[in-house]
């Protein structure tokens, strides 16, 4: 279960069956595609000594309800919980500088999200087809909120967007998925905390209603 790469103890891949896993002190990192696929997996505690969590670590544990994310960690990898589809509440921490695209993609049932303060980007896809999160907070710091952020994220009602963003993108070719806020049907208020606004590019907000919110500006 755990091989140096890189770091001093790794979880490299986690074979068992267990619903319930504590990691042991003294294992800095999860690995890639470490737990990928444990459907009986319910709950990970995962130590103070951990750094860093890889490239599709948790993806399609469609059981996970809770995991903890230590101080430590700096970098969650790209697909690092994609599919958690009973996933409902993750707090991030304060140390934390960069979250992968599309890391909490598909997490249908969760309902709150705390970002850190450090990351300079929401990345593509990160938050996408998450239908039951009802409210985002940007933090600032934050400049950018990639293509398909949160698209399909159909029961959002609010979002709160800082003085420091300065782009929201979109990707024509990804169809659907291509708004960084596309057919978040229910988004019914708009908060920039910025006086200059961001550079909204077209798409966007595609599928949702323009008369239905406010847009509150300083």
């Amino acid at each position: 279960m755990l091989e140096s790469e890189g770091f001093e103890f790794a979880v490299r891949r986690y074979t068992g069956k267990a619903d319930c896993v504590c990691v042991p002190e003294g294992i800095k990192a999860i690995c890639e595609k470490a737990f990928q696929n444990r459907s009986a997996l319910v709950q990970v505690t995962l130590p103070e000594t951990i750094e860093f969590v890889g490239e599709r670590a948790f993806e399609a544990c469609r059981k996970l309800e809770k995991v903890n994310i230590p101080d430590r960690v700096q970098s969650l990898d790209s697909f690092a919980f994609k599919s958690c589809a009973s996933l409902r509440n993750v707090v991030l921490p304060e140390s934390m500088r960069k979250i992968g695209e599309s890391c909490f993609a598909f997490c249908t049932s969760l309902e709150y999200i705390e970002l850190p303060q450090k990351i300079a980007k929401i990345p593509n896809g990160c938050f996408r087809n998450c239908k039951n999160l009802t409210f985002i907070e940007i933090p600032e710091g934050v400049l950018s909120i990639g293509a398909g952020a949160f698209a399909q994220c159909r029961m959002l009602e609010g979002v709160v967007f800082p003085e420091s963003l300065e782009s929201i993108k979109y990707e024509p070719s990804w169809g659907e998925d291509g708004g960084a806020f596309q057919n978040c049907f229910g988004i019914g208020r708009i908060v920039c905390k910025g006086k200059i606004p961001a550079y909204v590019q077209d798409g966007c907000f595609n599928g949702v209603p323009k008369d239905n919110f406010t847009l509150e500006v300083p």
